[in-house]
């Protein structure tokens, strides 16, 4: 695993948020793929976390929330640990929720020849 720029990222995943509180507990999956810059392949990426929400206003309209976690990443089948930070809005709907968040993951070197890997992604959800 390399650092550097990559293309053509996607993801699907999938998290269970602990709604109705100013501090509550979140965990997620997530199966991305990312073609490194220069590569004609897609690597797959498994991430799994578990983190800690605030969310300031938890009755407004549009509630804004800062997300972070650790979890673990695993490219392949080398599982490497990771660090996330997220900055969004949740709007809720009644029973369906929208939210929209700039996400940072941090995948951290493990094993010798690695370097950290960054990904950033503008995330944009529906929940219920």
């Amino acid at each position: 695993v390399v650092g550097g720029s990559h293309s053509g990222f996607g993801s699907l995943g999938v998290q269970s948020v602990q709604q109705g509180t100013i501090v509550g507990g979140a965990f997620g999956g997530e199966l991305s793929a990312f073609q490194p810059s220069g590569s004609q392949g897609v690597l797959p990426v498994l991430n799994l976390d578990a983190s800690l929400r605030l969310t300031p206003w938890p009755d407004a309209k549009v509630m804004p929330y800062l997300t972070g976690g650790l979890g673990l990443s695993v490219l392949i089948i080398i599982p490497f640990p990771d660090v996330t930070l997220s900055l969004g809005a949740e709007l809720p709907l009644g029973e369906l929720r929208l939210y929209a968040e700039l996400h940072q993951r941090a995948i951290l070197p493990l094993y010798p020849g690695t370097e950290q890997v960054n990904v950033s992604s503008l995330r944009l959800g529906v929940g219920f």
